[in-house]
């Protein structure tokens, strides 16, 4: 009897299967130190949030130009050479 009781818990517990040892608990987290931003960090994002407004709708605008002239010159090459084509 002494021969099986120190198989079952004398030897398995001399080989390393015993269980793993807790990890220690994590580190406390530090006081919350975010400053929130200043006054004229908020008036610089805004401004350029205007400036980047007008720029885009000033491109949009110089594109829309740019469409139309197309537009209107291949209106006119293609009524120019239905002209000279005679095609109808």
């Amino acid at each position: 009897m002494k021969h099986v009781c120190r198989l079952a818990g004398g030897a398995a517990g001399e080989a390393g299967l015993r269980a793993p040892p807790t990890p220690p608990p994590p580190p406390p987290t530090p006081p919350h130190t975010h400053t929130p931003p200043s006054c004229s960090c908020s008036l610089t994002s805004f401004a350029l949030s205007l400036l980047m407004l007008f720029k885009t709708n000033s491109s949009y605008g110089r594109w829309w130009e740019a469409r139309t002239l197309w537009g209107s010159g291949y209106i006119a090459v293609r009524s120019i050479l239905r002209l000279v084509g005679g095609g109808g």
